[in-house]
């Protein structure tokens, strides 16, 4: 009897055991938690959501807001597994906010992450026309323009004039512009005033800085001016491409007519060669020239009320006369690596060298490189996934730099694989670590890497060459991003940019002077604050290099006689 009690009750502890352990190992089957949860304030009704996704098993994020009850949290989303970013809108003006953020699967949720907070701008309307000082006649059509800071506002526009009180012209979306009917109202004291709401509740409200005038049409006495001659164009510029001189101009005029454009030969005199029409600011001479003999060219603006004073003279003098090579022949793109296309042709014949031109399905063609005079293979490196374009045209130089070139080649086509690169497990690094360094040259698409694993180098090929914009160095920051294991983020909804590496994390926006530095609010430049990011044709986001790369920890060195940037990551 004492037995059977005893086996049935160990057969108990064995049940009871069995069940404690099965909540531990479904918790072991939910994903990590994220971490670094950082909240910024877009504008008045929007906070930017950043993350680091810490699991490769969660099939989603949970974005969870802290409601009116201090400590209490409600879903108010749900992104797919591997996002790390999210834009919560429509929110109150000038409001504080709280978050979490939490992984999920089918074994249930992570712990949450880390809280992090955001406070939403203050509701700003500014009234930026009429602003006092115009005069608007009955009936005309005239555009109310006003500036905002926030999406979702219904825009209540009104107008008053001499002492009386507000009259309503409509309600309607925040779009920024309304186009308004001017009322049959004679006042020299007359403002509009613009007023958002938010959900029905008032948020904010400007009006004109100054009184402006509403005048019966028969009271405007138009005014004709009396036509002036135009101003004269200037920095007349030439280049030769035979059998043509192109000659262009800066236009100084808004009321010319069109242009005359003269040439003289030696120390002959100037002829009229003939005339563009107004806006046009290029003239191509087709001529054979006599090496040796010079031709000088100036050009001035015409309307009906005379001539313009002429440009400055630009003389063109060829050293000897050139021949046309023939067209390259028989051009084919094949893709030899996950980041390289290689091209071959047939030279046809000699020539001084070949330029090699290549686009993509949203780009026109653009010169990439040039070879030296009997090369007939380029290979084009560091390309990213998609199908590449190319064609080549032969060109002969002359002693003076002039060139003459052939036709194109066929085009050719090949496509290449996306090229993975990994974010480093650690940014640790000791003082015998290998460094990165990138070389970067403005107006150039070529580019310098070296890293730790390469130390002879290589060239690279970018897309879009950097700039300068307000005395500073603009890039796309893939190319510095990528060769040093950064992520880069871009949230279309906010034009927010975020660059990540190890502990640091840079959030900025398209024209917008100031960014966040690990949370922390900084001027981009603050000796100029013109310096923002941009977005430049087909549409690449451009940043300002030197404060990028010295945030993530790089050393950065400019050689202006080279017009290079040096990056060196790390520093030690």
């Amino acid at each position: 009897m004492n037995k059977s009690i005893l086996v049935k009750g160990l057969l108990i502890c064995l049940v009871l055991l069995s069940s404690l352990l099965v909540p531990d190992a479904a918790m072991a089957a939910r994903p990590d938690a994220a971490s670094h949860l950082i909240a910024v304030a877009g504008d008045a009704t929007s906070i930017a959501l950043s993350w680091r996704d810490n699991s490769d098993d969660e099939d989603g994020f949970r974005i969870l807001r802290e409601t009116e009850v201090e400590g209490v949290y409600v879903e108010i989303a749900e992104v797919a597994a591997n996002r790390t970013n999210y834009g919560n809108i429509n929110l109150k003006p000038g409001t504080h906010y709280s978050y979490r953020v939490n992984a999920f699967n089918d074994d249930g949720d992570s712990a949450p992450s880390n809280t992090a907070s955001a406070t939403t701008e203050e509701a700003v309307v500014r009234v930026t026309s009429p602003d006092g000082g115009e005069e608007w006649a009955w009936n005309e059509t005239h555009n109310i323009t006003w500036t905002s800071n926030g999406e979702g506002f219904q825009a209540q526009i009104r107008y008053r004039y001499d002492d009386s009180a507000w009259i309503q012209i409509a309600t309607v979306p925040n779009t920024n512009s309304y186009s308004w009917t001017v009322p049959n109202v004679n006042s020299s004291h007359v403002r509009v005033a613009v007023r958002l709401l938010l959900d029905g509740d008032f948020a904010c409200v400007d009006q004109s800085s100054t009184d402006f005038t509403i005048r019966g049409v028969a009271l405007l006495i138009p005014v004709v001016p009396l036509e002036s001659v135009p101003a004269a164009p200037s920095e007349l510029a030439c280049s030769y491409h035979v059998p043509t001189v192109t000659l262009t101009w800066e236009d100084n005029a808004s009321n010319e007519t069109g242009f005359r454009i003269e040439r003289k030969t030696g120390s002959g005199a100037y002829a009229e060669l003939g005339t563009v029409g107004a806006n046009v600011t290029s003239y191509d001479d087709s001529i054979t020239p006599t090496p040796g003999t010079a031709y000088t060219y100036r050009v001035r603006a015409y309307n009906g009320a005379g001539n313009s004073s002429y440009s400055n003279e630009r003389e063109f003098e060829l050293a000897e006369m050139l021949a046309a090579p023939l067209s390259p022949l028989d051009l084919a793109a094949e893709s030899v690596s996950d980041s390289s296309i290689r091209l071959t042709w047939d030279n046809n014949g000699s020539n001084s060298g070949v330029e090699v031109e290549r686009k993509t399905a949203s780009s026109p063609f653009a010169k990439v490189a040039e070879t030296s005079s009997g090369d007939a293979d380029y290979t084009d490196a560091g390309l990213f996934e998609g199908t590449y374009t190319y064609r080549v045209r032969a060109f002969n130089e002359g002693l003076s730099g002039d060139r003459i070139y052939s036709s194109y080649s066929n085009e050719a086509s090949a496509a290449v694989s996306a090229v993975t690169v990994e974010p480093p497990e650690s940014t640790e690094t000791s003082e015998t670590s290998s460094q990165t360094v990138l070389r970067f040259y403005i107006d150039s698409t070529e580019y310098y890497v070296q890293g730790p694993s390469d130390t002879a180098g290589r060239v690279q090929t970018m897309d879009t060459a950097p700039i300068i914009e307000g005395g500073r160095t603009l890039l796309p920051i893939r190319y510095v991003s990528e060769p040093l294991g950064a992520r880069v983020g871009w949230e279309a909804a906010l034009d927010q940019v975020t660059v990540q590496l190890g502990g640091q994390t840079i959030v900025l926006w398209i024209n917008n002077g100031t960014a966040r530095v690990n949370g922390v609010e900084t001027a981009i430049d603050p000796a100029n604050p013109a310096v923002t990011p941009i977005i430049v044709p087909p549409g690449r986001t451009m940043l300002p290099l030197r404060f990028i790369a010295e945030n993530l920890g790089c050393r950065v060195e400019w050689n202006a006689a080279l017009r290079e940037v040096t990056v060196t990551y790390p520093v030690g």
